[in-house]
């Protein structure tokens, strides 16, 4: 008596992709916003954005960082001044300006007198020096202008000189919109090639 046995073929199901555990994806770390701020510091930081009394800088490292002003003089920062910082923890101050386009405003209470003692005293500006007062005085024993160009706008001018009076000009040019008077003891005028004098109506004596 044969007994055959019919072997059953072994089926392994493949497992499906999903079943099997696998080691979850580390997220992606999301952006930081700085590094922590250091324990101490003492460097450049430029301005972001600034109050009255404090800006928001960035330090050396692009960590951002609220300092307070601690100038030696009064000074207005503008965006992108690179500020001279020291602090630690989360104190910062701002002491020095290392490259900068603000305003540095000196205010004083009462009169001032600025004197150079023994030297000269020169004010110099890159872009300019203006004056603006109600009434500006001059005492000097002598005054000299030199300028490519001078400009005087005034609604009245009175010029008073007790000695010569000389002008010198490659050209002159006078326009009164109004009487031209001119009074003098003696007066020559003088022509090298044309004089000319040129009206409606000239009148000459009284």
């Amino acid at each position: 008596m044969s007994t055959s046995v019919s072997a059953q073929p072994q089926v392994r199901s493949a497992a499906r992709h999903d079943d099997v555990p696998t080691e979850a994806a580390p997220e992606a770390a999301a952006p930081q916003r700085g590094s922590p701020l250091p324990a101490s510091f003492l460097g450049a930081a430029r301005v972001l954005s600034f109050g009255a009394t404090t800006a928001e800088v960035l330090l050396g490292d692009a960590t951002p960082a609220e300092v307070r002003f601690a100038f030696s003089t009064p000074y207005h920062p503008a965006i992108g001044d690179e500020l001279l910082v020291i602090g630690q923890a989360e104190e910062f101050f701002a002491i020095g300006v290392l490259a900068g386009h603000g305003k540095t405003e000196l205010a004083l209470q009462g009169d001032v007198e600025l004197r150079a003692v023994g030297g000269s005293l020169r004010l110099t500006g890159d872009r300019g020096v203006s004056l603006h007062a109600p009434e500006v005085t001059v005492q000097t024993g002598a005054l000299r202008t030199f300028a490519k160009s001078v400009t005087e706008k005034t609604d009245t001018a009175y010029r008073w000189v007790r000695g010569l009076l000389t002008q010198r000009a490659g050209d002159s040019h006078t326009v009164v919109d109004g009487e031209d008077y001119s009074r003098a003891e003696t007066r020559v005028s003088l022509a090298a090639k044309v004089n000319k004098i040129d009206g409606g109506s000239v009148q000459l004596g009284h």
